[in-house]
């Protein structure tokens, strides 16, 4: 346009300003059909096998055209938010037959199963006159998982030998209950009744049965999807925090030769029957890995005569959830529960409660703060002693350290042989 109005002032010129402006227009359009022409671009997206909530992942993207020139192309993944991509553009040349790859990374806000439906292609015409914006359809699903990591660093802490780093108390086994693994020779310290008088006498010398944790036990889980879960103390909700929990406890039981079942009930209800063996892991996290919990409250009762259809047989039942005065009915389904399961009620307590006692008073709004945070905690603890009194166990926990409460009861009732 410039070049336009310059021949439009010289009034002597051999071409005038109309011939220059219509050359432009015509190159300007000329320009944008050749790039709305650009539509054949083959794009692939490669996502990873497992991606765990707030754990960093990679996506890999390809771009290629069948074209004899180089395009220059921006290229761009339409991600949903809860995937909470880093937003990059891609920008490059692209010749004939030439593939050229782009990388992101996403960190997971929620989990269950996200979709991808489209890339982004955004193509500048030769002259770089015009844009043209092409949507792709490439549909990809993302399942987020719970948190792997506490696993991960169980299996570590496991192969070196260093549970106890993780939190987890070694508790004393006692001789009876348990099943008997082997015979070995006597040690100073044994029960009278750990020897074995058939093989002393064949052998000459005391010989003591050595014994392992009781296997083909059931471990079964009671998710609580309803509201009393959703509240949120750092990035996780109290919700993931349990599934976290639920999942290394599952593996740790799973190793064990036990087999774990789950119950969910609220918003989802949903019914995981029991299965053995450490392959079956993949089967229970593909089976809870997109629960959520949401805005409905539990019907306690309900749930335990859905468990008592599904599951008869006596197994170590794990209600989890966060208990309120108002839950009248909790001590009718703990007692149903009881009727026939050993029954662990796992509670868990908002860690803003106990910032708001140990914070300095000094306003009259922090007295009131503290004083309403000791009155519920007060009636919380009444609330969990006439539920002891229904169960036979209750875990008080912080949201961050369930996993740890959850596995040393799991080793207590195990080797104190109490199912």
């Amino acid at each position: 346009m410039g070049v336009v109005f310059v021949v439009s002032l010289l009034e002597d010129f051999w071409i005038t300003w109309e011939v220059v402006l219509g050359v432009l227009v015509l190159l300007s359009v000329l320009d944008g059909l050749w790039v709305n022409s650009f539509n054949s671009f083959t794009v692939q997206r490669l996502i990873p096998t497992t991606v765990s909530i707030f754990q960093r992942a990679t996506v890999g993207l390809g771009v290629s055209h069948p074209y004899k020139l180089r395009i220059w192309v921006d290229v761009v993944d339409h991600v949903p938010t809860e995937l909470n991509a880093e937003e990059k553009h891609n920008a490059t040349w692209i010749g004939k037959g030439e593939t050229v790859s782009f990388e992101y990374e996403i960190k997971p806000t929620q989990r269950g199963i996200h979709t991808i439906d489209s890339i982004g292609v955004l193509v500048r015409s030769p002259l770089t006159l015009w844009w043209k914006r092409r949507h792709i359809p490439v549909r990809n699903e993302i399942r987020v998982y719970p948190d792997f990591a506490v696993i991960a660093r169980y299996l570590e802490l496991l192969l070196e030998q260093r549970t106890n780093l993780l939190g987890l108390k070694q508790i004393q086994r006692r001789g009876t209950g348990l099943e008997f693994q082997q015979l070995r020779d006597y040690r100073q310290g044994d029960a009278l009744n750990w020897i074995d008088w058939n093989a002393t006498s064949k052998r000459r010398t005391l010989i003591s049965r050595d014994f392992q944790d009781e296997k083909n036990q059931t471990l079964i889980f009671l998710l609580d999807t309803g509201r009393r879960l959703r509240s949120r103390d750092d990035d996780l909700t109290h919700f993931d925090h349990v599934l976290n929990a639920m999942v290394l406890l599952s593996y740790i039981a799973l190793r064990q030769g036990d087999s774990v079942a789950a119950l969910s009930f609220g918003l989802h209800n949903r019914w995981i029957p029991p299965e053995s063996g450490v392959a079956s892991m993949k089967r229970l996290l593909n089976s809870v890995f997109d629960l959520d919990s949401g805005p409905v409250t539990s019907d306690y009762v309900e749930m335990a005569e859905r468990l008592q259809s599904h599951h008869r047989k006596r197994a170590m039942v794990i209600l989890l959830t966060n208990i309120r005065d108002e839950d009248y009915e909790l001590n009718v389904a703990l007692q149903m529960l009881r009727q026939r399961h050993f029954v662990v009620l796992a509670n868990l307590r908002e860690q803003m409660l106990d910032r708001l006692q140990d914070q300095s008073i000094d306003s009259f709004d922090d007295a009131l703060s503290a004083a309403g945070a000791s009155q519920y905690l007060r009636e919380r603890a009444y609330l969990q002693r006439k539920c002891a009194k229904s169960s036979n166990l209750v875990i008080d926990s912080l949201p961050h350290e369930l996993h740890v409460n959850l596995a040393n009861a799991y080793w207590s009732i195990k080797r104190a042989g109490r199912l």
